[in-house]
C-alpha cells in the first residue's frame, strides 16, 4: 500500500517578481556573472529552484560563494560584502541599501499561493489568516508599496 498526499486546494494571490540584488551596480559593460559572486538560498528553497531553472535555461554559470538559509542572512551578507543574491521584489523594497541589477533576459515572475488541505480541519487562526490573505490579495505584490 502506498501513502498518498491528501487532496489539497490553492488560491493564487499575486504574481511576485524576483531580482538580482547587490549593494552596488556593476559597470555597464560587464556581465553580472563576471561582476559578482553570488550568495543564493540553499537548495531547500523554492526561490533557489526558480533561479537554478533560469541559469540552466540561459546557460549561465554564476560563481557561488556561499549558500544561506534565511532572508536576513542574505541581506546582511550582501550589505557587508561585494556579493549579490536573488530575492523577491517585495523584500528588496524593504532594504534601501539593496540595488536591483537589471538582467537580460529578466528573471521570470512566479505565483504566490495559499495551500490548504481539502476537507481537513481548519483552526480559527487558519481561517482568519485565509480571510486576511483574500482581503489583502496582492497587498505585497509588485504594484503595492
Amino acid at each position: 500500500m502506498t501513502a498518498r498526499s491528501p487532496p489539497s486546494g490553492s488560491a493564487t494571490f499575486f504574481t511576485s517578481s524576483v531580482k538580482l540584488i547587490a549593494e552596488m551596480m556593476p559597470s555597464p559593460n560587464c556581465s553580472w556573472t563576471r561582476a559578482f559572486r553570488v550568495v543564493p538560498y540553499n537548495k531547500n528553497f523554492a526561490t533557489r529552484r526558480h533561479v537554478d531553472a533560469y541559469v540552466t535555461e540561459h546557460r549561465v554559470s554564476p560563481r557561488i560563494a556561499v549558500e544561506a538559509n534565511s532572508v536576513s542572512a542574505l541581506t546582511e551578507i550582501v550589505r557587508r560584502t561585494a556579493l549579490a543574491t536573488v530575492l523577491p521584489d517585495a523584500v528588496t523594497r524593504d532594504h534601501s541599501y539593496l540595488t536591483p541589477v537589471p538582467l537580460s533576459p529578466a528573471l521570470p515572475s512566479r505565483g504566490v499561493a495559499l495551500l490548504r488541505r481539502t476537507g481537513g480541519y481548519r483552526s480559527a487562526a487558519a481561517e482568519a489568516f485565509a480571510e486576511l490573505a483574500v482581503e489583502s490579495e496582492g497587498a505585497v505584490g509588485p504594484d503595492r508599496p
